[in-house]
């Protein structure tokens, strides 16, 4: 009976920003339900997103990943089944975020580290660092901070990406907007040769950057 009233009515919890605006958390009996400037951060859409993009990159053994940006942590649920011993290091803007992760998920596993800090100048600083694993989730609302898709960024991205196995960027696409999104494909083939639709939503596509 407990668990059908928490279904029907799911408690709310709101917060408050300097980044990300309101965000709402849904608490719903599998998984909560994180909204962050109006825009769903976590979901079933967000699942199958994940599931189908990683499993088509699947590795054989992956040891170290780096993901850059927490979102509502539906990427990184998948990574841990898919890659359970290995260490993953989360770099997250937003201290809120990162607050409603560790009070509204499961406990967070010691192969888990969350550093706060901009994931731009993080991976500018720590370029040299070497991750089996590479994956860009960065959003603010709906969109890509603008310099995640620009030149110097991408840059960095590659160079921390030299011995990767792969390299996977969530990128936000509009249809009405498709200019953008093909200057901004145009810019990763310059940069990393060849791109890679993993997967395609209304909102967005997951891609895979480079030859590896």
């Amino acid at each position: 009976m407990n668990k059908l009233f928490s279904w029907l009515f799911p408690r709310k919890f709101f917060f408050h920003s300097p980044i990300n605006g309101l965000i709402k958390v849904i608490d719903e009996p599998n998984q909560p339900a994180i909204y962050a400037g109006g825009y769903p951060q976590s979901g079933r859409r967000y699942q199958a997103t994940w599931e189908n993009a990683l499993n088509q990159t699947k590795l054989p053994k992956v040891d170290s990943i780096v993901l850059l940006g927490l979102a509502g942590g539906t990427a990184l649920s998948i990574l841990k089944k898919l890659y359970p011993s290995a260490g993953i290091t989360i770099i997250e803007i937003d201290p809120v975020m990162i607050q409603v992760f560790k009070e509204h998920t499961h406990p967070v596993p010691t192969n888990i580290t969350i550093i706060p800090a901009d994931a731009i100048a993080w991976v500018h600083k720590h370029q040299s660092r070497r991750y089996q694993l590479i994956l860009v989730d960065l959003y603010i609302g709906s969109k890509n901070p603008s310099t995640a898709r620009e030149t110097p960024f991408l840059r960095d991205l590659k160079s921390m990406g030299e011995k990767t196995h792969a390299i996977i960027f969530n990128a936000h696409f509009f249809p009405d907007k498709l200019p953008e999104y093909d200057l901004f494909i145009a810019r990763c083939q310059k940069i990393f040769g060849k791109v890679l639709v993993l997967h395609e939503n209304l909102r967005g596509r997951v891609l895979k950057l480079g030859a590896n």
